[in-house]
């Protein structure tokens, strides 16, 4: 074998390395970015349980409010 061939060999198996780590490498970001999305998934759903939550709490304290002002004429 020529020095030449087994250079080129040498540059072959490399690359191949290089491919596989590559490879590996990407499913760990794919892994990542999955992970990545279900925790935007959770934080969506608690801004919107929170938000609702706070319209359900300006909603009671409306109808607080009116039955205050209620009890009061009655009471007068």
């Amino acid at each position: 074998m020529s020095s030449f061939e087994g250079e080129t060999s040498k540059l072959t198996v490399q690359f191949v390395r290089i491919s596989d780590e590559s490879h590996s490498r990407s499913e760990y970001i794919e892994a990542i970015r999955d992970k990545i999305d279900k925790v935007l998934g959770y934080v969506s759903a608690a801004a919107v349980s929170s938000q609702e939550s706070a319209a359900s709490a300006e909603e009671l304290n409306g109808q607080a409010s009116a039955l205050k002002d209620m009890v009061k004429k009655f009471g007068a």
